[in-house]
């Protein structure tokens, strides 16, 4: 292509037609011109799929990592469920509405758990932060998920951590272990009293159960909208990702 218009260009010379020669040049700058303009377009044409590659695997990553969170959570949730049933029958044979059996043993130590542990992962959301904030096109998409991981995630986990810094486990120990419970023999998850009227009678544990109680369904109610702000966010991203 430039050989051929090379000899274009010595003819033009040669036949001493300015007019023709001018015109000539006119045609090759805008051939350049052309030519630039198309390499600045398959320039930016890739990095624009770059940058939708690498969008695409933040979101991926995302997704991963709130589906993980999700499961956490749901996992949480259906144990607290589980440990808050174990309080009303304890309280309920507390109350004398029930009468003791070996079926309690599970109970006696299921009212006592507290506090799973409060982090999520993150995973996915810093890999979001080293790509730029601004990688992702949608700015709503954008917007909840710094919402989520930086202000729902972090009001929960601050909550929980500091109801664990209010729970004073030498109290459950001093009651569950080294007065009225003989030590975990039966299997894992059992507590086997030691004096039945004794742990009926004692005002002290009556509370701590009511407490444990009151305080997993505190907990259970951030989880659970953490649950559904995790949801509805997931969402928004198989939404972007066309799933």
């Amino acid at each position: 292509m430039f050989a051929f218009l090379r000899k274009i260009r010595k003819s033009l010379i040669r036949s001493g037609s300015a007019q023709k020669y001018l015109l000539y040049a006119i045609g090759e700058i805008i051939l350049v011109v052309i030519g630039i303009l198309i390499a600045l377009q398959i320039n930016n044409w890739n990095e624009d799929r770059k940058e939708s590659i690498m969008e695409t695997k933040v979101l991926e990553d995302l997704s991963e990592n709130l589906t993980l969170n999700l499961g956490i959570l749901e996992s949480r949730l259906t144990y607290y469920k589980a440990c808050n049933h174990s309080s009303k029958i304890v309280l309920a044979f507390l109350d004398g509405k029930l009468s003791y059996s070996d079926t309690l043993h599970e109970h006696f130590h299921q009212a006592r758990i507290r506090n799973l542990g409060s982090f999520l992962s993150q995973s996915g959301f810093e890999n979001f932060k080293n790509a730029g904030f601004n990688l992702l096109s949608s700015d709503l998409l954008k917007k909840e998920l710094l919402n989520l991981f930086e202000n729902t995630y972090l009001s929960m986990e601050s909550t929980l951590r500091g109801l664990e810094l209010e729970f004073n486990p030498d109290w459950q120990t001093y009651i569950a272990e080294n007065f009225y419970f003989e030590d975990i023999k039966d299997g894992p998850g059992f507590l086997i009293p030691k004096n039945i009227n004794g742990i009926i009678d004692n005002d002290f544990y009556h509370h701590l159960i009511k407490y444990d109680l009151g305080t997993r369904e505190f907990e259970m109610s951030f989880q659970d909208e953490c649950l559904k702000e995790t949801q509805r966010v997931l969402q928004l991203i198989e939404d972007e990702l066309g799933e």
